[in-house]
């Protein structure tokens, strides 16, 4: 069974028949095949019936529509072949079909490897398999379908890959000295294209490899006056450069018969970049719910769509941006882009360098990419103006190396994921990922262990999960020593959480390392903030205030505010509301704080009660923060 999309909808079955279908079964058909083996929702198919105002019984249609569909697909025609299957899933269709069966994706393949030959120089290859590929083309894309937006969008995508064809397999045949066969070839296009530059002046220069330089000259006549009665723009400076080196019949016309190889590069190129998805992915479902609305909600908007995923270090946040990229990616059928924004030494990863990779990704050649990062920025703000890009950028620490790397479509978004919520970034929406519940870290632990938990076993498994404070991150790094060959028990391995003195190194397995990401977000800090998380950690209670911090750090209230909001921007400090006099409360977590504790080298005390209250004497007081802070004058925090 095949399925033409390069023409009027057919579905042609082995005898060579074509099966006919009603107009809202072809437009069905065709998303369906547009996203094969992929799960279509009810609400994009309404969107693409009904853009304007769907019918109130619009799910029992779309429901009588699939049915219509599905059973045509399995008549007594096909009884022979392998049928595509049409599955109904909770949230809509997926309809199951080899990709060979389908025109458009064989056309983009055979674009694919012309272009890799061509770029190869195997012109002969070349041209074969972009003729193959162009042959498949009857008339425009879903000539006869009644198109929504998204089949707008991926039909004009196939006429531009079209062009793009076109122009490269001319090329093909002009490196092969093809010439008369060119200039036929170029002639049909420049009447169908009276403005497209490009056609004009390969024909311009196959003319004049012919020896019929007035003809060359006459079509350069041609195309200024089609752009100035049509536009009222000159040609442009490289066509007019050559129009003079056709004049002068000199040497430097030799510099256009090189075929610019690179200027059909693989602008139909489409990035997938994505890291793979978590298997055992657990919990978070209400919150990918939630965002993937208002990523989706604010798309096809004026400005690119920014959403920063924040929280505390180790609360899985890059598995939560790959999850709910994956989610997201079959709207934004131009590309999906990944970028980690830190380096393997925790140090900001170089923009100008991502960018040149990107670049690469889309087929532009090093001569095409410039060499400054704000060139870079721009060419793939240009790229991307116009087209449906998703980007991940990981491990942000600051917006200075999110923002050149934006694409600059109102139809493109961008997750962020960052312990701060870089306000830098103009219109980003902040998404909070909390750690998990205790429920939830217990499942995701038997996942990672590959067990079923009975009852008994409870009771140590909340301990664990309760010292890891339900960090993903924690709850891997335990869950590969539970999996060790050396098995641990759940017991011996509560008790090791329990000793605070060896919490961090029991939370560290292989690059899972807690102590180290924590190391990451203490360089993040001022020197004089540095200095203050040490004694905070080691003298405060469960919750505290700035005023009693200013105590124990013996100085000004307001520098005391100063460093705990430096500290909570990288959720070292977590702001958990007010207490009843109106005093904002601050928690350092226990894990941060057995970390600042072993890096002043005086270790972690036991754990304190939950009650807030400070226990300070005089002499209690570190000397750590002297270097830092003026000694308080008396009345100064009132």
């Amino acid at each position: 069974m095949q399925f033409r999309l390069l023409g009027n909808l057919e579905i042609e079955s082995g005898d060579g028949r074509i099966v006919p279908l009603a107009p809202k079964l072809r437009t069905i058909l065709s998303l369906l095949l547009t996203l094969n083996n992929q799960t279509v929702p009810v609400s994009r198919l309404i969107d693409e019936l009904w853009p304007d105002e769907p019918p109130t019984t619009v799910v029992a249609t779309i429901q009588t529509y699939v049915y219509q569909l599905r059973k045509i697909l399995e008549s007594r025609k096909f009884a022979k072949e392998k049928v595509p299957s049409l599955v109904t899933e909770t949230s809509g269709y997926r309809l199951n079909v080899l990709p060979e069966s389908i025109d458009s994706h064989v056309f983009e393949r055979c674009f694919r490897e012309g272009r890799l030959a061509f770029e190869a120089g195997d012109f002969e290859r070349s041209a074969r398999a972009l003729h193959a590929g162009l042959s498949l083309w009857r008339s425009s894309a879903f000539a006869d379908v009644t198109m929504g937006p998204r089949l707008e969008a991926y039909a004009t995508q196939l006429e531009e890959a079209r062009l793009q064809a076109i122009e490269l397999r001319v090329d093909a045949k002009t490196e092969l000295g093809q010439h008369q066969e060119v200039v036929r070839e170029l002639k049909a296009l420049t009447i169908a294209h009276p403005l497209h530059e490009g056609f004009q002046a390969k024909l311009m220069l196959a003319l004049y490899r012919l020896g019929r330089r007035h003809e060359s000259l006459d079509t350069y006549a041609r195309l200024r006056t089609n752009l100035v009665e049509a536009l009222g723009v000159e040609p442009t400076a490289a066509t007019q450069r050559l129009h003079r080196a056709l004049l002068a019949a000199d040497d430097s016309v030799d510099e256009f018969l090189g075929t610019p190889r690179a200027s059909s590069a693989a602008v139909h190129v489409h990035p997938a970049q994505l890291p793979a998805d978590i298997p055992d992915f657990t919990g978070r479902t209400a919150l990918l719910a939630r965002t993937e609305r208002l990523v989706l909600d604010c798309v096809d908007d004026t400005a690119t769509n920014i959403t920063v995923l924040t929280g505390r270090t180790g609360v899985g946040k890059t598995a939560f941006a790959v999850r709910l990229a994956h989610r997201l990616k079959r709207r934004f059928p131009d590309g999906q882009f990944y970028a980690s924004l830190t380096d393997d030494n925790g140090e900001p990863a170089d923009p100008r360098r991502l960018l040149g990779d990107f670049l690469r990704s889309l087929g532009f050649t090093p001569e095409q990419i410039p060499d400054t990062l704000e060139a870079r920025s721009q060419l793939f703000r240009s790229w991307s103006a116009d087209r449906g890009v998703l980007m991940v950028l990981d491990d942000a620490l600051s917006e200075r190396e999110a923002r050149p790397l934006v694409p600059g479509g109102a139809h493109c978004a961008v997750l962020v994921s960052s312990c701060q919520s870089l306000p830098g970034l103009s219109g980003a929406r902040v998404v909070e990922v909390d750690p998990l519940s205790p429920n939830e870290a217990v499942e995701l632990l038997g996942r990672i262990v590959g067990r079923r938990w009975n009852d008994g076993d409870l009771p140590t498994l909340h301990t664990i999960v309760d010292k890891c404070e339900c960090l993903p991150l924690a709850l891997r790094a335990i869950g590969s020593r539970l999996c060790a060959p050396t098995h641990v028990s759940l017991e011996a391995c509560a008790a090791r959480l329990v000793d605070r003195h060896r919490r961090l190194s029991e939370l560290r397995s292989g690059d899972l390392d807690l102590r180290a990401r924590l190391a990451r977000g203490r360089r993040q800090l001022t020197p004089a903030t540095r200095g203050c998380l040490a004694p905070l950690s080691r003298e405060t209670s469960t919750t505290f205030t700035s005023r009693e911090a200013a105590d124990i750090l013996r100085c000004d209230t307001v520098q005391a505010e100063v460093a705990l909001l430096e500290a909570s921007q990288i959720r070292l400090v977590l702001p958990v509301g007010e207490n009843g006099d109106g005093d904002m409360l601050f928690r350092i977590p226990d894990v941060v704080r057995i970390y600042f504790m072993e890096e002043s080298g005086r270790g972690p005390l036991p754990e304190r009660g939950g009650h807030r209250g400070m226990h300070v004497t005089e002499g209690s007081r570190s000397a750590t923060t002297s270097a830092y802070w003026p000694t308080r004058t008396v009345g100064a925090a009132t």
